[in-house]
């Protein structure tokens, strides 16, 4: 039996790697005459870069940026000589992990982000994805433009770096000029502003409060009108803009930036469809199976890309609706609970994964 074993992070307790690994012990320790390989994955939030270091030969590049409050921090990507590109976490300088216990999306910025695809350019990488999972940014991408030397100015001519508080304060824009090839690696299709768009959606878990959410919706708003009428582009309907506090939209209108999935970029890059090719069955899985679990997210591409092979699903807590049509087992069955510690998370995993009829 070859199984192979690629899930997502369980967000809070286990690392991909992490899951990967206790999936594939628990299994040889029932089976050991099987053939299990684990392998790390990442949707292009935390963890990108680790990922595709792994699944490709490359090496990783320290730079020193701003961070989400323009403190300075260390921050790494990953080039690839082969083909001369690189991978950025916007989350290694703009992530949630970097505000705990002092979120604000008002004041937050993606000004390192540009940092890092700045020194890429520099040293003449010319193909540069970028990561938009993890924000704890509402900039409209804002930041990562300046960075850039796109240049921002208020109704006195002032020249300035807008964050969600002050992207109502732009009277006025001067685009950069973008050379590099830019791919905005997402998984989500939100537009830029809207009851479905980047403040709406995901400000409540960077710490806005319902005030704050109209607040930063409008200054988006405000950000994609005057975008329209000084640089005569209309990106904010676009799926993807709303990624990331609106970065995607400032991938997309700023340095002319293509979408593609997070999952897909990580599967080609360790040669998924060649890693399945003689597998009898794949595992996955991540800590809560829901809608959204098949709309771009690490599942989806495993099982959209799995060539009619066996996937098996092993999830912290689920949706029943999202369970019809799948082989499910979950880490909250008989009588476990989700979330819980380290410990209990490893235990759980190790029990769901002891359920599984191979």
């Amino acid at each position: 039996m070859k199984i192979l074993v690629i899930p997502d992070s369980f967000k809070g307790t286990l690392s991909s790697r992490e899951a990967g690994s206790i999936i594939r012990e628990t299994i040889l320790a029932e089976h050991p005459d099987y053939d299990v390989l684990a392998v790390e994955v990442a949707d292009g939030g935390e963890g990108t870069v680790d990922a595709v270091l792994r699944g490709r030969k490359g090496e990783r590049i320290r730079v020193e940026v701003s961070g989400p409050y323009q403190e300075p921090l260390k921050a790494e990507y990953a080039w690839f000589s082969e083909d001369n590109s690189a991978v950025i976490e916007m989350a290694s300088c703009a992530g949630l992990p970097l505000v705990k216990g002092r979120m604000n999306p008002r004041l937050t910025t993606t000004y390192g982000v540009g940092q890092l695809v700045k020194d890429a350019i520099n040293r003449g990488i010319n193909n540069i994805f970028i990561g938009l999972g993890g924000s704890c940014t509402t900039d409209g991408g804002c930041g990562y433009a300046a960075a850039l030397g796109t240049r921002f100015f208020n109704e006195k001519g002032e020249e300035f770096v807008p964050t969600g508080e002050t992207l109502k304060d732009i009277c006025r824009i001067e685009p950069a000029r973008c050379d590099a090839s830019i791919t905005a690696v997402c998984d989500v299709n939100n537009p830029l502003y809207g009851l479905l768009g980047a403040s709406y959606v995901f400000a409540r878990q960077k710490g806005a409060d319902d005030a704050d959410i109209a607040y930063l919706d409008e200054g988006l708003r405000h950000l994609a009108e005057v975008v329209r009428r000084d640089l005569s582009i209309d990106m904010a309907e676009t799926p993807g803009a709303g990624a990331a506090g609106g970065l995607g939209y400032g991938l997309m209108a700023f340095t002319n930036a293509r979408v593609k999935k997070g999952i897909d970029m990580i599967l080609d890059i360790i040669n998924y469809e060649k890693l399945i090719k003689d597998c009898d069955i794949i595992i996955t899985g991540e800590g809560r199976l829901d809608f959204q679990s098949f709309h771009g997210k690490v599942i989806d591409g495993i099982i959209r890309r799995s060539q009619g092979k066996r996937v098996i699903l092993v999830v912290g807590s689920r949706d029943e609706e999202t369970r019809k049509g799948h082989e499910v087992y979950s880490t909250m069955d008989n009588g476990r609970v989700f979330p819980h510690d380290h410990k209990e998370a490893v235990d759980n995993l190790k029990a769901a994964v002891k359920e599984i009829a191979f």
